[in-house]
């Protein structure tokens, strides 16, 4: 997810938790700067979103955590209903 050329965040872990949400853990290259940091992950979950997407964003001096819920909804496409859970993290 994070293995982007135009995306400056490093890949440090990813699991699944027990609840079933996708825990990425990412690290942005170079010197700290949250709205740096904020680009890149709203860049990644461009790339991931679906048309039903909720996201609530916390940061801290030094922290950026993106909790995402992404899905489909009846008639909202060609897929079944279904949903995903993510919580992105991004740190220096």
């Amino acid at each position: 997810m994070c293995a982007r050329d135009d995306v400056p965040l490093e890949l440090q872990d990813s699991r699944v938790s027990e609840d079933g949400t996708l825990v990425v853990d990412c690290r942005l290259e170079g010197k700290w700067d949250g709205w740096k940091a904020g680009v890149a992950a709203f860049a990644l979950l461009g790339r991931i979103a679906e048309p039903g997407t909720f996201l609530e964003k916390r940061e801290s001096a030094d922290r950026l955590e993106l909790d995402v819920v992404t899905g489909v909804v009846s008639d909202e496409g060609r897929f079944a209903t279904h949903g995903h859970t993510l919580l992105l993290r991004v740190t220096p």
